[in-house]
């Protein structure tokens, strides 16, 4: 592989990844906001900055499902998207915050994306092989997953989310 292929090579792994990350954050924005307007208090906003994306999940889920003024139609709606979001979770981590080395002894085709290698709180070492298709479509599905909560929580809860928040 030349110098400029394998630049190619990273220049594309990185961009994948990037969009991981990204379409990562985008989500956790829209369940802060789902989240506030789930406890519709004027404190929401403090209480939802401290958690992190599985915590907002979970604390999203629990709130939907003690809503009393929620029909049942939205919340099989929205516990489906936060469950296919938490499903999507474990990639993702593993594409974001997994070591990547190439996939083979020398080149790295277009069809084969580097390996995460993954050592998470004293585990020992593993190669989790993951195709830049496969990455592709984590990020796609984050976007998707993200945006339906965000148009869920504008649909269902837009006065709650409205509501005048304490500052930080």
């Amino acid at each position: 592989m030349t110098a400029e292929e394998e630049m190619a090579a990273l220049r594309r792994h990185w961009l994948i990844i990037g969009q991981v990350a990204q379409m990562s954050a985008t989500a956790e924005l829209h369940l802060r906001q789902l989240m506030v307007g789930l406890l519709d208090s004027q404190y929401a906003q403090i209480v939802a900055a401290g958690l992190a994306i599985t915590e907002l999940i979970d604390t999203c889920s629990a709130l939907a499902k003690a809503n009393r003024d929620m029909g049942d139609e939205e919340r099989t709606e929205i516990l489906g998207l936060l469950s296919e979001l938490k499903g999507l979770l474990p990639l993702r981590n593993h594409l974001v915050h997994g070591l990547w080395i190439p996939y083979g002894d020398v080149h790295i085709g277009p069809e084969v994306a580097p390996m995460a290698l993954i050592s998470k709180r004293r585990t020992e070492m593993k190669t989790i092989p993951i195709a830049y298709e496969t990455a592709q479509a984590i990020a796609d599905d984050l976007n998707r997953v993200g945006r339906s909560i965000f148009n869920w929580t504008i649909k269902v809860l837009l006065t709650q989310i409205n509501r005048e928040q304490v500052g930080l």
